[in-house]
């Protein structure tokens, strides 16, 4: 629930106090023992990272959630996390890598029928080509 109040914050462009409550998130996490809730935790400042331009951290936390997804079979937060993977590795000019996870991403929502995140990841990719 943390994290996902934290990304609520990243949209809003809150990004302190989306900090403070992923920290809290960690804390929780690493009590519980909880991979899955780690990830996300891992993705949403993957999130955070992103926001500030920050492309190298944004892949290596979208990568480390990314692994735990492919591990748990987690469609949903792997296409999440491919898409983070996928901005920050274009904004870092590793184009090839980028449109491999961008189209893991798509797949992904494709498979879960999210296609209001399917259109978003279009939309985003139309931005960053302009």
């Amino acid at each position: 629930a943390l994290a996902g109040r934290a990304e609520i914050r990243v949209e809003r462009n809150d990004v302190a106090l989306a900090e403070r409550e992923l920290e809290r998130a960690q804390r929780l996490t690493l009590e519980a023992a909880d991979e899955i809730v780690g990830a996300e935790v891992h993705r949403v400042r993957g999130l955070v990272a992103l926001r500030r331009g920050d492309w190298g951290v944004a892949l290596d936390h979208a990568e480390a959630a990314r692994a735990v997804a492919l591990q748990h079979d987690s469609v949903q937060l792997n296409a999440e996390c491919s898409w983070i993977a996928s901005r920050a590795l274009r904004a870092l000019g590793r184009v090839e890598e980028a449109d491999q996870r961008r189209g893991e991403a798509e797949a992904g929502f494709q498979l879960l029928g999210a296609f209001t995140l399917l259109e978003r990841l279009r939309q985003d990719s139309e931005d960053q080509a302009t």
